[in-house]
């Protein structure tokens, strides 16, 4: 697992609103859009992380599973629609750290670290970014086993200008059809430096959302689940 800076926001390289007790979308569905695929909120603490977001909300994340290298591992929980938010944090049983552990360590609360969006073509995603200048990254595997010792792989593209990164999930079964659902988005919002290049590079990409004018690069993403509601920012 790797990590980027984008305009002072910690990435890390790991649409539609659900509602409560929504039917999730299957592998078929999730196959060929261009959205956001997952939220990341990093934490110094993952069992308490997932603890208090159970106790705002009512929904209980279940452990995803510990990522390559061993040094950090997350909770999920389903947003319906093939989206999903992740906590992730250092490993509770892990036996070393990296530098992202490390990071992860010293966060005070939880953290809106970055967004991921979803996307089978990654090698468009560099065309387009070739095109219009911008520097992009190479595509590179990832993985992680879950509880159960199954190996899930994808591949991503680190791309700072998108204001995140790009996901590919291949023949991985997206994590929203198989973890808790009754979490809903209920407002996600991105200040940007230079807003109106960013927009016209989602609209390029095909993607939808709300973003203003900002000095720093910043999220805000508020999550609502049957027991209350929960607001993760990025600083």
């Amino acid at each position: 697992m790797n990590n980027i800076i984008v305009s002072g926001l910690m990435v890390i390289i790991f649409s539609p609103i659900a509602t409560f007790n929504s039917v999730q979308a299957d592998d078929a569905v999730c196959e060929g859009k261009t959205q956001i695929d997952h939220y990341m909120v990093g934490v110094a603490n993952l069992t308490e992380a997932a603890k208090t977001l159970a106790a705002q909300t009512g929904i209980t994340p279940i452990f995803g599973g510990v990522h390559t290298g061993g040094a950090t591992a997350n909770f999920l929980a389903s947003l319906g629609n093939c989206q999903y938010l992740e906590l992730v944090g250092p490993n509770p049983r892990g036996q070393a750290d990296n530098d992202m552990s490390k990071q992860l360590k010293t966060l005070n609360h939880p953290t809106l670290l970055g967004i991921a969006y979803a996307s089978h073509d990654l090698e468009g995603i560099q065309k387009i970014a070739h095109i219009r200048g911008l520097t992009v990254g190479n595509i590179e595997p990832g993985g992680r086993k879950t509880p159960t010792g199954q190996q899930l792989n994808w591949r991503t593209l680190s791309f700072n200008a998108s204001g995140g990164f790009f996901i590919d999930w291949m023949k991985t079964k997206h994590p929203s059809t198989s973890t808790p659902k009754g979490l809903k988005v209920t407002s996600f919002t991105i200040q940007w430096p230079h807003a109106e290049d960013l927009k016209s590079l989602h609209q390029a990409i095909g993607l939808d959302l709300p973003i203003t004018q900002a000095e720093h690069g910043q999220y805000s993403l508020t999550l609502e689940g049957p027991k209350g509601s929960v607001t993760y920012s990025s600083n």
